[in-house]
């Protein structure tokens, strides 16, 4: 945890403290000194809690209180064995005392203000003192009576006290009475001064307050400059906060009381540049769901090497692939801002996943602690530990990691030990992260005899390794400013420090040259040549693998592939860019068939209709994309692997009698289209609806497209139709335009649909069925919404996003799982768990009567438990229903394709 690293939590310190305090928890209204005047300069740690009575009461107003009542761990707390013989010995301890110590009791003794504070003596010993202010009036009206006094007030806890069967002495110090209670090898020790109670674990402890009660606080804590200065830095009225002096702490051994060894505070306190600092535990409207904290000074204060360059001045060059995120801290809090969450949790998935967790809470506790239901609940309620858990884990995640994080691999002396390096800039000075790291590699290192820690220095830094002893693998470890750099080999970490070294001074980020928007959250950019020069090496390095990768580079000619990914503060929209940088002839062939064509929104999308549920077109000249594969282009091994294709074209054109290179790509035109369509008719009773399917491809020259259909459509009948009986495509002439139609003999498939080829518009149409066809010639004719005017086109637009480029694609989330959801009946029955409803075994006596009545009643079976799991399916669809819709535009230029995605989220 950030500070926390150093810091209790003001909560748990309370509660020690209370517990410190035995059975003199006392209750508390005003005083003239406050309760820091009563505790020394030499304070080290410091917690406060004021209010107490009201935050309690606040706190058992909130839903998360209601909800941490219902939980497992709350319920073993107070209704199990250890809860049921605790309340026997408090009503025992009631009847003793003659006094009720129930809840309200308690409350009336814990005190509005109360504090706890370790400080160290001249001797570096650790003492504890506990002081809390008390309504003396209050409390003596019900334990003394016919006295009010505070004296009165303290003899009365000492004689019950010692009537419960306490053993306690007592002294006289500067006219105040100190009482000892001796337990076992320890003793408490306690008085009473006007309204402040002190409990201390030391003599030591309660004298050094008397003394700074007696000069009315002139010396002490509250005095410190170091400690009113930071309290006064937190925002006014927060009723929990707590106070570290580290500069006090900073390399000093203090002896613990009950510790072997003293403690000594280094490492990561180095890094602190501030005397002191101080927290403010925030529970907005007493709400523990909310438990956050605010620190009193910011990061630049706090710490002396915050400033570091940046990862991409620290990541060396020549990486194969490479990550980089931002921002990861805030995205938990967009997580919580988001419409998807609220719908994920109440949709029928967040119940499945519940139960599954809860399940497997159970059975691994069970494994533990066997039969306790009670504690076995906790981990998988879905209320107070799974809610309190998450705000906690994400407070405490974006406090400790901040904006940047990546992580490179580049090429190795050898395949199997490539080089990685891992940059993670902390909220904190590096040195921070650096020494808790180093603990648990300390811890692990120890364990066992095969682990290696050494050091070397490499500059001004010294770098930390740990290896394996017989292994090539090792973790360096090092930190630059904020930054904590973990790398897999010594030459890694030193390339990053040389490089972190070289842009020192410089004024800003090195520029970026992948050429996407700097402000993603996550960066992934991949080295193709790099990439495939360790595939090479990596998978064996003869002859025929090098081949392959060169193939591979040539069909491919990138040079560098990057993609971003950006999200909005909300998530109710996440952008996906990627960019390609092509080099070469073969990647100016690659962009030629888009830069012959101008750009706008695609022709294609005036003859499809409202209503698609995917659309995807491709503005590029045909023959010009057809060119790219041209093998007399090739090198030599590519060719050699495309040649057999090439030869197999050159047969179809010598059969068929054209030349497709020379007639039929220059009639194609400059546009690729592909549409699903959503349909819920049902034609056939025991089929579901099939949605329409088109592809479309525009042409230039219809004549010349009809004449090669009309070829195509000559060869099939000429290879089908006799041994169909019957031909294979059908022409329709019935309006102008021709149409070839695929010709299913009734009952020989039993599909709903006759792939058809026809003319619409500037397209020719590939469609699933006449429908779709008819579908297309009515939006043609103006007489149905096109898809350029759909609903689907208009929030695309609303979004922002551009409509128009080389490639373009869209889709209707929404409409799509309605799609999906037509086919609940045919999906429910992959669902169904064949152990429920086993096949049959065959009847022993070959009865066959017997056993198709078997075969009938498993498939009755079968039917009753695939209807039960429909709900299940339909649950499944909508548990998705949080995108709206999907949509891509790519454009292409001289060097680059460049492509922009949004998902966006339903409000």
């Amino acid at each position: 945890m950030k500070k926390g690293l150093l810091i209790g939590t003001a909560v748990v310190a309370l509660c020690a403290g209370l517990i410190l305090a035995s059975g003199f928890w006392q209750s508390a209204t005003q005083s003239e000194l406050p309760v820091a005047a009563v505790m020394p300069q030499s304070t080290v740690y410091y917690v406060e809690a004021r209010d107490l009575r009201g935050l309690v009461k606040g706190v058992r107003g909130t839903d998360a209180w209601r909800d941490l009542q219902a939980s497992g761990l709350f319920k073993t707390a107070t209704e199990g064995d250890s809860a049921t013989s605790f309340a026997g010995e408090l009503t025992e301890l009631s009847k003793r005392l003659d006094f009720t110590v129930d809840e309200d009791a308690v409350l009336n003794f814990l005190g509005d203000d109360a504090a706890i504070a370790v400080w160290t003596d001249d001797a570096n010993a650790a003492h504890a003192v506990l002081v809390t202010r008390l309504d003396v009036a209050a409390i003596a009206k019900d334990l003394v009576v016919g006295e009010t006094d505070w004296r009165a007030l303290h003899r009365e806890f000492v004689r019950r006290a010692k009537e419960a069967g306490s053993e306690i002495t007592t002294e006289e110090y500067q006219g105040y009475e100190i009482s000892i209670e001796k337990r076992d090898d320890n003793s408490t020790f306690v008085t009473l001064m006007e309204d402040l109670l002190v409990v201390g674990n030391t003599r030591e402890a309660v004298v050094t307050a008397i003394d700074l009660r007696v000069v009315e606080g002139a010396g002490s804590l509250n005095e410190l400059p170091a400690f009113s200065e930071e309290l006064a830095r937190l925002p006014a009225g927060t009723r929990l906060r707590d106070w570290v002096h580290l500069e006090r702490l900073r390399g000093t051994k203090i002896t613990v009381p009950g510790e072997e060894k003293p403690v000594e505070f280094t490492g990561a306190l180095a890094a602190f540049a501030a005397p002191a600092v101080a927290r403010a535990i925030d529970l907005p409207d007493d709400d523990l769901y909310q438990l956050g904290w605010t620190w009193s000074r910011s990061d630049d204060e706090l710490f002396s090497d915050t400033a570091s360059p940046s990862i991409g001045d620290v990541m060396p060059e020549g990486a194969i692939v490479r990550m980089e995120a931002q921002r990861l801290g805030q995205l938990a809090s967009a997580w919580e801002a988001s419409s998807m969450k609220t719908h994920l949790e109440s949709s029928w998935a967040a119940e499945k996943i519940k139960e599954a967790i809860d399940g497997a809470a159970d059975e691994a506790l069970d494994n533990v602690i066997p039969g306790d239901d009670d504690v076995g609940g906790l981990f998988g309620e879905e209320t107070f530990w799974q809610q309190f858990g998450w705000n906690l884990g994400r407070r405490t995640l974006s406090q400790t990691f901040g904006t940047d994080a990546a992580l490179a691999m580049w090429r190795g002396e050898t395949p199997q030990q490539p080089g990685v390096l891992l940059a993670l800039r902390l909220e904190t000075d590096g040195r921070v992260g650096e020494a808790a790291l180093r603990s648990v590699i300390d811890s692990v290192g120890a364990a066992g005899d095969e682990m290696e820690l050494r050091t070397f220095v490499h500059g001004e830094r010294t770098v930390r390794v740990i290896e394996k002893l017989g292994s090539p693998f090792a973790l360096t470890w090092v930190t630059v400013g904020d930054l904590l750099l973990i790398g897999s080999t010594d030459d890694v970490v030193k390339r990053a420090l040389d490089r972190a070294a070289a842009h020192a001074n410089d004024a800003e980020r090195s520029a970026p040259s992948h050429g996407l928007p700097t402000d993603y959250r996550l960066l992934v950019t991949i080295s193709v040549s790099e990439y495939l020069e360790f595939g090479k090496s990596a998978l064996g390095g003869d002859a025929e693998t090098a081949q392959i990768f060169s193939w591979m580079h040539d069909m491919m000619p990138y040079d560098e592939i990057a993609v971003g990914i950006y999200a909005t503060d909300d998530l109710s929209q996440v952008d996906v860019r990627v960019r390609v940088n092509i080099d070469g002839e073969r990647g100016s062939k690659i962009t030629a068939p888009y830069l012959n064509v101008p750009r706008g929104a695609p022709r294609s999308f005036d003859v499809l209709p409202d209503g698609a549920i995917a659309v995807q077109a491709s503005r590029m000249r045909i023959a010009d994309a057809v060119a790219v594969y041209d093998t007399d282009g090739m090198a030599e091994g590519t060719a050699e692997v495309l040649q057999p294709i090439r030869e197999g074209i050159a047969e179809f054109e010598k059969s068929l009698g054209v030349d497709l290179d020379a007639e039929i790509l220059p009639a194609l035109g400059d546009e690729i289209a592909f549409a699903l369509l959503y349909d819920d008719r049902t034609e056939i009773p025991e089929m579901p609806p099939i949605p329409g399917l088109a592809f479309l491809v525009g042409i230039r020259d219809q004549a010349v497209i009809s004449a090669f259909l009309e070829k195509l459509a000559e060869m099939g009948d000429d290879l089908l139709a006799e041994s169909r009986g019957s031909p294979l495509i059908e022409r329709d002439e019935r309006d102008p335009i021709l149409a070839y139609r695929l010709v299913d003999r009734p009952g020989e498939s039993g599909v709903p649909f006759q792939p058809t080829v026809t003319f619409v518009g500037d397209f020719l149409v590939i469609a699933l069925d006449d429908s779709t066809i008819d579908t297309l010639r009515e939006v043609q004719a103006g007489n149905r919404t096109s898809h350029t005017a759909s609903r689907l086109q208009t929030r695309v637009r609303a979004a922002g996003f551009p409509v128009e480029g080389s490639e373009v694609a869209q889709l209707d989330w929404g409409l799509l799982l309605d799609q999906i959801a037509l086919y609940a009946p045919q999906i429910a029955p992959l669902l169904v768990d064949d152990s429920l409803v086993p096949a049959p075994e065959f009847p022993e006596d070959g009865d066959m009567e017997e056993w198709n009545r078997r075969m009938a009643g498993h498939q009755q079976a079968v039917a009753e438990e695939a209807a039960a799991k429909q709900a299940d399916v339909i649950g499944m669809i909508d548990s998705l229903r949080f995108i709206d819709f999907m949509a891509t535009v790519m454009d292409v230029t001289e060097g680059a394709l460049e492509s922009h995605s949004i998902i966006r989220f339903k409000d």
